[in-house]
């Protein structure tokens, strides 16, 4: 069996609940980043929508049903549609041709509640991050009729950070007193679904599964205050997009 199929394997055991490598946590300290691409802008639903059929093994995707489905497509007038569909066929097929997912990766930003504790005793002080999903740790995007759940490989491990001396060093030193801070995801795609969707918070969805090449918090300066990362599944983000229709929002300011 090629490395690949035991990969796409392996992630379909960790959909199903089986045992499966979770990333280790232990030598987690300031980890260095390319900041200016991390606080890019993160991916979109298209991005991830495209990302999720590539993985899936779609050699042709139906890009007419997908925008139609579209926010932007529905709130155009019939006269604005056709010239529309010409115009974003070919930009979303070559979008898609040169889309490399593993390579370019995922990028996830947005606030999350996290609670410091203090050391106490022979407790060490301690993150518990308060991730938005129940149960399972996923992220929701939603693409041309779509819903796609991004699940991170192992990401359960970093609701509660256990931090040593030097990170609890930086933290002290980096971590505002507003409990919300920003959760920074890299994430490598390793395996699509687009046969069986999960029921994640009552809903069928359907799994593009990630190793996480870097997690980290940051501050409203951006500063890092904890973060992990993994050389192998570190991402080379995206390249320079394509001009699209529809530019992304900016995001808040932090």
């Amino acid at each position: 069996m090629s490395p690949q199929l035991i990969r796409a394997a392996l992630c379909l055991i960790a959909i199903i609940g089986i045992g499966f490598a979770v990333p280790s946590i232990s030598k987690a300290e300031v980890i260095e980043v390319d900041k200016a691409r991390l606080f890019g802008y993160p991916s979109t639903d298209e991005d991830v929508g495209l990302s999720f059929l590539k993985m899936a093994g779609i050699e042709n995707p139906e890009f007419e049903k997908l925008i139609v489905r579209t926010d932007k497509y529905k709130t155009l007038n019939q006269v604005e549609q056709q010239p529309f569909l010409k115009e974003e066929i070919p930009r979303l097929y070559n979008k898609f041709v040169a889309l490399d997912p593993p390579n370019e990766g995922i990028l996830i930003r947005l606030r999350v509640e996290v609670l410091y504790t203090k050391a106490n005793g022979t407790s060490p002080a301690k993150l518990q991050v308060k991730f938005p999903s129940q149960g399972m740790v996923y992220f929701p995007f939603y693409y041309g009729g779509l819903p796609i759940a991004v699940i991170p490989n192992g990401i359960e491990n970093f609701t509660e950070i256990l931090l040593n001396e030097r990170e609890t060093v930086i933290v002290n030193g980096t971590l505002d007193m507003n409990p919300e801070t920003t959760l920074v995801l890299d994430l490598k795609p390793v395996f699509a679904d687009a046969k069986k969707p999960m029921v994640l918070d009552g809903e069928a969805q359907f799994p593009l599964l990630c190793e996480i090449g870097y997690i980290g918090l940051h501050n409203r300066n951006t500063d890092q205050i904890w973060a992990w990362g993994s050389e192998e599944n570190m991402t080379k983000g995206r390249k320079d997009p394509v001009i699209e229709i529809l530019k992304p929002k900016v995001v808040d300011s932090f």
